[in-house]
């Protein structure tokens, strides 16, 4: 008698919750959803608050990097010019810009911050931010749910595929989901 119960009531549950394949998809069209979801938080920015913090580190680096060996200047033993200028292939001298900008930096930070800090701004007019800590725990929710997701598409395909009807799968479905169902069974 269970095995006429078991069809029966298989078949009673898909009338109020659709067939395996309206499920199917609908779990899937879930899971596109998802997926947007998690590449718009993923490329949301910072708070301007984190992003300035960041730009006062990127100036200190910098501005520690200014490291000049003025020995070279002083010693009449070398010809090797001073860190400033370095030789170029055919053009002779070159700045060493990364130099000049480590010069430029430390003798007027405060006004390079400024101007920096004023692009920065007008970067974030009209645009949301998200802290690091919100986006990974919406990232880590939405990672969860497409789990979720993907383990109750497989079930409902196994599901179908005992009752005789093959339901295909996703090319891009999750390897490590389906050896467990297969390890399970």
């Amino acid at each position: 008698m269970s095995n006429v119960v078991r069809p029966f009531a298989k078949r009673v549950a898909a009338a109020i919750t659709g067939s395996p394949r309206q499920q199917i998809e609908s779990i899937r069209s879930r899971r596109l959803e998802l997926i947007e979801e998690r590449k718009v938080i993923d490329g949301s920015r910072r708070p301007l608050e984190e992003s300035q913090a960041a730009l006062g580190r990127m100036l200190d680096d910098i501005s520690a990097s200014l490291d000049v060996d003025l020995a070279a200047l002083t010693d009449h033993r070398t010809s090797r010019a001073p860190e400033l200028l370095r030789p170029g292939s055919d053009i002779g001298n070159q700045l060493n810009f990364k130099f000049l900008l480590a010069l430029l930096i430390a003798s007027n930070r405060a006004a390079v911050r400024d101007t920096l800090a004023k692009c920065l701004q007008s970067n974030y007019d009209g645009i949301g931010a998200m802290t690091s800590s919100d986006r990974e725990s919406k990232l880590n929710a939405i990672d969860a749910e497409l789990d979720d997701l993907e383990r109750r598409e497989e079930a409902i395909i196994r599901e179908t595929e005992a009752d005789g009807t093959p339901l295909a799968r996703r090319s891009d479905a999750s390897p490590a989901i389906v050896l467990l169902r297969d390890l399970a069974a």
